[in-house]
C-alpha cells in the first residue's frame, strides 16, 4: 500500500510515496480535510450539505460522488472508506500532520518529565508550519468556512499554549538561545502578548545581552501605544528597571552567543573553478560565432553565483533575464526582461525606427511615440526579426544574453531565442540556467537548443559542494580561525553541501562560538526578517504578494506608504539581504530566495493578502492604462484580481491577455489565459471557447479543439455565429482526414444564414474535401466560385486561389497551377495571412519538384517551414519537415534528410495521438 501523507497546517498538500498529488477541484481537498479532522465516519448527506450548501440534496450527492471518485483516484486504494451512507478516512493508511501535532501535545501534557515535555512540544511546534488550511477557502460554502475558521482558532490556541510552555522549559534548562527563538515565534503570533515580551527581556538579560533586553522593552512600549494606546503593565516596567539597574545577572553557565555578521554576505566561488574555466575557454574560442552555455542543477546549487562570476569576467553589461514561477504565462516576459536590460541609450537610438516600433509591442519604452497594438498589427516575422536585430547588432562587440531559472520561462521567449540561434552567424553568446528537478524532459528547451548545433554548445551540471570546498569558503570568510575545519565539517553535514544554505548559515552568524547550528533554514529566514524594521517588513509583505520579483512603482502604490518610506524600506531590505536588485540601472528587485518570500506570506493573514492583491491589481491596471501597456500586464493584473476575489474583473483581463497572446503567436500562454477567463466566469464564454478552438488547432490538439467548438455551438442560437463555428468544425475534420464529417458540418454551415465571408470559407473547405476525394470538377467549381468574388477579403480569395492551384496541379496543368499559386501567395502577403502564405509556398515547392527544379523546391519549403515555426502550426510544420526530408534525400543530403524526418515523426506523433486512437490521415498530409 502506498504511503499517504497529508499536510493541513499551512497551505494544504497531500503526498503519495513522497510525491505531491494534484486534484482538479478544491472540493476534493476540502473533503480530505473535513474527513481527516473527524475521528468518526460522517454521513454522506451531512458532508454534501457542508460542501454544497446551496445545492438540493440530489445535486449535492451527485457532486459528492464525483469528488469522491477524484479523491480516491488521487490517493489510491485503501485510504477512503465509503459505503452508501458513511464516509471516513482510514487512520492506519494515512498520516495527517494535525493528528500528529495533537498527539505530540497530548503526550507532553501526560508526563511530568521536563525533558520529554520539551521534546514533544518541540516536535509539535516544528510541525506547525502555518495555520490550518492557510490560503485555502471555499467561497461558495459558508458552512465549510465557518468550520475551517473554528478549527484554525482551536489549533492556534494549542500552538500558543505549547510555545509558552516550551519557552519556560527551555529557559529552566538554560537553553537560552532556543528559548529566545521560540519566544520570538510566540510574539509573532500576537505582538501584544506582554508576558512574552517579559520572557524575552529576562532571557536576553540572562544571556548578558542587556541592550537586546532594553530594545525588547521599547518594542513592547511602542506596540502597546500604537495598537491599544496604553502603557505596559507595572510588572513589565519593574522588570525593565531591574535589568537596567543590574539586578538581573547573566547566568553563570555557558550559553551560545552568535558571532557577528561577516563583512560580506556574498558566497565565495568555491568548488567551481573547473566549470568557470570551461565557460571562459568556450567564450574565448567561439568569439566569431554563436554559442550556447547551459547550466543545470537543483535549487540553491549556485548557478546564479557561477553566472555572476562569468559575467564579471567577460561582459559586465550582459542582457540578463530570469524566469519566475508565477510568470510562465506572461508571453515574451523573459525576452522583454532581456531587452529592458539594454541600458545604452545610444544603442537603442541607433536601431531602425521600424525595429523600435516592433519591439515596443513588448517593451513600450522603445517606441518614439505611443503605439496602439490593436491598430498597429505586427506579424510573427516582423516581431522575431526585430528581436534578432537587437540581440545581434552586427558590430564587432559580442552580445552576451543570460537567462536564469529557464524552467519558468514562457514558451514564446524560448521560441524566439531558438529562432535567433537558427538565423544568425553573429558572435552571440547565450547562457541558460535551469533547475534540474523542475525541468525533467522539457521539449521547449530541447527545441531551443537545436539552434545551438550551428555554434558551440557547452553543457554544465552542478553538483553539491564537498567538505573541502566548504572549508575553502569558511577559510575565505574567516581566515586563520582555528575552529574553521570543525565549522566546515558541521556545515557540510547540516547543509549537505548546498551553497545557498551554507551562505545563509554564515551570513546570519551561525558560526564561531556556537554550540549547535540552527536546525532549519526557516529559522534562519525568520532571523533575517527580524533585522528589518516594522515598516520595512510591512512593505516586504506587499512585495511578497506581488511576486518573487517586483518593481518600485507597483510596490510603492500598493503598499500605501509614502514614496520616501518605500525608498528607505528598499534600502534597508537591500542592506539586510532580504531582497536584491535585478539590475543596477533599473528599479526592479527580487527576493534573495523564494523561500524567504514563502515565510513572509505564511506570516500574513488571508484577509490582508486579499486586500493587498486588490491594491496590486488596481496598481498594475492603472499603470497599464496610463502607459499603453495593459495588454502586456493584463495576465498579471488578472491573477491578482482573482486572488482578491474579484472574478469579474479577473475574467475581463484574462480575456484581454489571451487575445494579446494569440496576436503575438504565444499559443501555450493564450490557452492558459483564455481558460482562466472561463474559470472566472466570463460573460462571453462562446467567444472564448471559439478562440481556444482556433489556438488548439494550431497546436495540433484536435481533440481539444473539437470539444471547444462543439461546446461553443451548444451555447449560442442558430445564425451567423453558429454557421461560423460549423465551418470551423468542418475545417477541423478536414485536418483530421474525416471527410464525411467535414462535409456534414460544412453543409450545415451553409444552411444557417452564414455571412458572405463564412459562406465563402465553407466553399473553400468543400473544395478541399472534393480534391481529397478526387472529385476535381466539384473542387474546381467551389474554388472558382470564390475566386471570382473580388469584394471578398484578400485572405479568403488567397485560400481559394491556393485550392484552385492544387486542383490545376492534380489535373496535370502546371502552368495554370503556377498562376493560381503565385496569385495566392501575393494575396496572402497583402492580407498578412501567414497561414495561407505557408500553404502557397508549400504547393509552389511541390510544383517546382514536379518540374525538376529541386533547388527551388528546397528553398520554397524552407521558407514555408520557417514561417510555420513562427506561427506555431504544428501539423503543417510536421508535413513541411517531411516534405523537406524527401527533397533533401533526393538531393543526396541523407544526414540532413534524416534529421528532418525524425523531427516530422515526433510532431506527427503529438498531433495524431488522440484519446480515441491514432489518426492515420494526419500522417499523410503533404499539401493543403
Amino acid at each position: 500500500m502506498a504511503k499517504v501523507e497529508v499536510e493541513l497546517l499551512g497551505a494544504p498538500v497531500a503526498r503519495v510515496d513522497g510525491r505531491a498529488i494534484e486534484v482538479d477541484t478544491r472540493k476534493a481537498l476540502a473533503l480530505l480535510a473535513y474527513l481527516g479532522l473527524h475521528d468518526r465516519p460522517q454521513s454522506r448527506d451531512h458532508v454534501a450539505g457542508v460542501l454544497w450548501p446551496d445545492y438540493d440534496q440530489d445535486r449535492a450527492r451527485a457532486a459528492l460522488r464525483r469528488t469522491l471518485s477524484t479523491l480516491k483516484a488521487a490517493l489510491g486504494e485503501g485510504c477512503l472508506s465509503a459505503d452508501r451512507s458513511l464516509l471516513a478516512l482510514r487512520p492506519d493508511a494515512i498520516d495527517i500532520d494535525v493528528a500528529t501535532f495533537r498527539a505530540a501535545v497530548s503526550r507532553a501534557r501526560s508526563t511530568d518529565d521536563p525533558a520529554v515535555q520539551a521534546a514533544e512540544l518541540g516536535t509539535a511546534v516544528e510541525l506547525y508550519r502555518g495555520d490550518f488550511l492557510e490560503g485555502f477557502s471555499l467561497r461558495d460554502s459558508d458552512v465549510f468556512e465557518e468550520w475551517q475558521f473554528r478549527v484554525a482558532e482551536e489549533l492556534r490556541r494549542e500552538l500558543t499554549d505549547s510555545l509558552d510552555r516550551l519557552v519556560d522549559l527551555l529557559a529552566r534548562d538554560n537553553r537560552l538561545d532556543d528559548a529566545i527563538d521560540i519566544g520570538r515565534r510566540r510574539l509573532g503570533l500576537d505582538e501584544l502578548n506582554e508576558p512574552t515580551h517579559r520572557s524575552l527581556m529576562e532571557l536576553s538579560a540572562r544571556k548578558g545581552d542587556r541592550a537586546r533586553a532594553v530594545r525588547q522593552y521599547r518594542d513592547c512600549v511602542t506596540v502597546l501605544d500604537r495598537e491599544l494606546g496604553v502603557a505596559p503593565l507595572a510588572e513589565t516596567t519593574a522588570l525593565y528597571e531591574a535589568i537596567i539597574g543590574g539586578q538581573v545577572e547573566p547566568d553563570p553557565r555557558p550559553v551560545t552567543v552568535p558571532a557577528p555578521l561577516a563583512e560580506t554576505s556574498e558566497l565565495p566561488l568555491a568548488g567551481r573553478d573547473e566549470e568557470l574555466a570551461l565557460m571562459l575557454r568556450n567564450y574565448s574560442s567561439t568569439a566569431d560565432r554563436p554559442t550556447v552555455v547551459t547550466i543545470e542543477g537543483e535549487a540553491g546549487i549556485g548557478k546564479t553565483r557561477l553566472i555572476d562570476e562569468f559575467v564579471r569576467r567577460t561582459e559586465p553589461h550582459a542582457l540578463r533575464a530570469r524566469g519566475y514561477q508565477g510568470e510562465t504565462g506572461v508571453e515574451y516576459g523573459v525576452i522583454a526582461q532581456a531587452i529592458e536590460a539594454l541600458a545604452v541609450p545610444e544603442e537603442i537610438a541607433a536601431l531602425p525606427e521600424r525595429t523600435r516600433t516592433d519591439l515596443a509591442h513588448l517593451v513600450p519604452g522603445f517606441a518614439t511615440t505611443p503605439i496602439a497594438p490593436s491598430r498597429d498589427r505586427i506579424t510573427a516575422a516582423r516581431l522575431f526579426e526585430a528581436i534578432r536585430d537587437l540581440l545581434t547588432p552586427g558590430s564587432q562587440e559580442r552580445r552576451l544574453v543570460v537567462i536564469d531559472d529557464a524552467q519558468w520561462s514562457d514558451s514564446a521567449s524560448l521560441d524566439v531565442l531558438g529562432y535567433v540561434l537558427r538565423r544568425t552567424e553573429e558572435p552571440l553568446c547565450l547562457v541558460i540556467a535551469w533547475r534540474s528537478e523542475e525541468v525533467h524532459d522539457d521539449l521547449r528547451l530541447k527545441r531551443l537548443l537545436k539552434g545551438a548545433d550551428r555554434g558551440t554548445h557547452l553543457h554544465i551540471v552542478l553538483d553539491r559542494l564537498d567538505e573541502r570546498s566548504v572549508a575553502e569558503i569558511v577559510e575565505r570568510r574567516f581566515p586563520h580561525d582555528s575552529e574553521g575545519p570543525t565549522l566546515a565539517r558541521r556545515l557540510t553535514e547540516e547543509t549537505e553541501g548546498l551553497p545557498f544554505f551554507i551562505n545563509e548559515y554564515l551570513s546570519l552568524g551561525a558560526m564561531q562560538g556556537t554550540t549547535e547550528l540552527p536546525r532549519t533554514i526557516r529559522d534562519l529566514l525568520h532571523g533575517r526578517l527580524e533585522l528589518a524594521s516594522d515598516i520595512a517588513r510591512q512593505i516586504l509583505g506587499t512585495a511578497a504578494v506581488i511576486d518573487r520579483s517586483f518593481d518600485f512603482e507597483t510596490l510603492h502604490r500598493a503598499s500605501g506608504r509614502t514614496e520616501l518610506e518605500t525608498v528607505d524600506a528598499i534600502d534597508e531590505l537591500l542592506g539586510v539581504g532580504c531582497i536584491r536588485s535585478i539590475a543596477e540601472t533599473s528599479d526592479l528587485f527580487e527576493f534573495s530566495h523564494d523561500k524567504l518570500r514563502v515565510v513572509v506570506l505564511e506570516d500574513m493573514s488571508p484577509i490582508r493578502r486579499r486586500v493587498l492583491h486588490r491594491r496590486i491589481a488596481d496598481t498594475i491596471s492603472e499603470a497599464g492604462n496610463r502607459n499603453g501597456s495593459l495588454d502586456a500586464v493584463a495576465a498579471s493584473a488578472a491573477r491578482h484580481y482573482r486572488e482578491a476575489g474579484d472574478l469579474r474583473q479577473a475574467a475581463t483581463l484574462y480575456r484581454r491577455a489571451g487575445e494579446h497572446a494569440v496576436q503575438v503567436f504565444a499559443h501555450s500562454e493564450a490557452v492558459a489565459h483564455l481558460e482562466a477567463a472561463l474559470a472566472c466566469g466570463s460573460d462571453d464564454s462562446a467567444y472564448l471557447l471559439e478562440l481556444l478552438g482556433d489556438v488548439h488547432i494550431l497546436m495540433g490538439d484536435y481533440s481539444a479543439a473539437r470539444t471547444r467548438y462543439e461546446t461553443a455551438v451548444a451555447a449560442i442560437e442558430a445564425g451567423p455565429a453558429q454557421a461560423r463555428l460549423e465551418r470551423k468544425l468542418g475545417g477541423l475534420h478536414v485536418r483530421r482526414g474525416e471527410l464525411g464529417l467535414a462535409r456534414s458540418h460544412l453543409d450545415q454551415a451553409l444552411t444557417l444564414e452564414p455571412s458572405p465571408e463564412t459562406r465563402s470559407e465553407a466553399l473553400v473547405e468543400l473544395a478541399l474535401v472534393g480534391l481529397r476525394e478526387r472529385d476535381l470538377d466539384q473542387a474546381r467549381e467551389h474554388a472558382t466560385s470564390v475566386t471570382r468574388q473580388s469584394d471578398l477579403p484578400a485572405s479568403i480569395r488567397a485560400r481559394a486561389e491556393n485550392i484552385a492551384g492544387m486542383v490545376a496541379s492534380a489535373a496535370q496543368d502546371p502552368d495554370d497551377a503556377l498562376t493560381h499559386l503565385e496569385t495566392s501567395l501575393a494575396l496572402a502577403r497583402e492580407a498578412d495571412d501567414d497561414g495561407v502564405a505557408i500553404a502557397a509556398l508549400n504547393n509552389l515547392a511541390l510544383l517546382a519538384r514536379d518540374r525538376g527544379d529541386r533547388a527551388a523546391a528546397i528553398e520554397l519549403t524552407q521558407s514555408a517551414l520557417e514561417l510555420c515555426r513562427r506561427i506555431g502550426d504544428r501539423h503543417r510544420e510536421a508535413a513541411l519537415e517531411n516534405n523537406l526530408a524527401d527533397l533533401l534525400h533526393a538531393a543526396g543530403e541523407r544526414d540532413q534528410a534524416m534529421a528532418h524526418l525524425k523531427a516530422a515523426a515526433v510532431i506527427f506523433a503529438e498531433v495524431g495521438d488522440e484519446p480515441e486512437g491514432p489518426l492515420a490521415e494526419v500522417w499523410k498530409l503533404v499539401d493543403w
